[in-house]
């Protein structure tokens, strides 16, 4: 129970012990003047409660607003009640809990694959990752630079353009869209990395979105994984190129085929960690198998930060 609560009900009570006291000594004066004793003690007593009231209701005002609007910090030192913890241990924490606050309430990584090519022994696929983001805090707005990475799916030197990104934006909860990309930008062999400013109000949410196109090797792997925590999080595929696209998410198993104007969920997760890798496997079309075996898949060093081997749930 708030301390400035019991303060209140306990000078409540005092004030009614003391009124209760002195009736009962002076009945003799009571039965003398009723009215004139009973107007002079209740008013007393009514000038007690009252500042016991204002005291303490303005107490506890104070104490929650100050709560409101004190910084993360501070919430920080009274979490851990520690006057000997130093103030960069403090701060370091501070800021592992403002990242920790960002959350997807969902999120979908959605492929189109474009075309394929016999001559480059793979497909070309378009990229568009789309995530609802949410602060968690009802008091304390949102605001960090994070990176936006994207890694081309095939490295190859007789390929002169591995890939191109298109946009990357943030839309607010009144529609407003903030684009920090001007045009296009070619996808080198070391990776895309932009700085983004993201910002959200308390309770804020906006919708972040990544769109880009690679070429993908026909044996080749392909993954996502995220910087947030996701609620739910789908990956799907749409076949928009005129060959029957193959695909598994188990390299160990046949490949499934996608016919086109054909869309397939091929993930459907919940509760979904950060740079947890969502990953599968590509394979030739349909009649144009190769009896080869798969190459060896590393993660590019521009993701290094995600845990690789992670495989989806089960399509649905």
């Amino acid at each position: 129970m708030n301390k400035f609560l019991i303060f209140i009900l306990v000078g409540i009570l005092i004030t009614l012990s003391i009124t209760i006291y002195f009736t009962s000594q002076y009945q003799e004066a009571i039965s003398q003047d009723k009215t004139a004793f009973f107007v002079s003690i209740l008013s007393s007593m009514w000038q007690d409660i009252t500042f016991f009231l204002l005291v303490g209701v303005t107490a506890i005002l104070a104490q929650f607003y100050q709560h409101k609007g004190e910084i993360l910090r501070k919430r920080v030192h009274n979490l851990f009640s520690n006057d000997e913890v130093s103030y960069s241990t403090i701060s370091y924490v501070e800021n592992q809990i403002r990242d920790l606050s960002i959350y997807c309430s969902d999120a979908a990584s959605i492929l189109e694959v474009l075309e394929y090519s016999k001559s480059k022994k793979a497909y070309r696929v378009s990229f568009h990752n789309k995530y609802y983001l949410c602060n968690m805090f009802g008091d304390v707005p949102y605001e960090s630079v994070i990176m936006a990475n994207v890694a081309p799916d095939l490295i190859r030197d007789d390929i002169e353009v591995l890939g191109e990104i298109s946009s990357i934006s943030l839309t607010s909860e009144k529609g407003e869209k903030k684009d920090f990309l001007n045009g296009d930008h070619v996808i080198p062999s070391t990776g895309f990395s932009q700085p983004i400013t993201v910002s959200l109000d308390k309770k804020g949410r906006a919708i972040y979105e990544m769109k880009w196109w690679s070429w993908v090797d026909q044996h080749g792997n392909s993954g996502f994984s995220m910087k947030r925590l996701a609620e739910k999080y789908q990956v799907s595929i749409e076949n928009k190129s005129s060959l029957q696209v193959g695909f598994t998410t188990n390299e160990n198993e046949p490949p499934e085929y996608i016919k086109f104007g054909e869309k397939r969920i091929i993930s459907n997760r919940q509760d979904v960690p950060p740079n947890e890798r969502t990953e599968f496997w590509w394979f030739p079309p349909k009649g144009l198998e190769e009896d080869i075996a798969r190459r060896e898949y590393k993660l590019h060093p521009i993701l290094s930060s995600h845990r690789q081997g992670e495989k989806p749930l089960d399509p649905i």
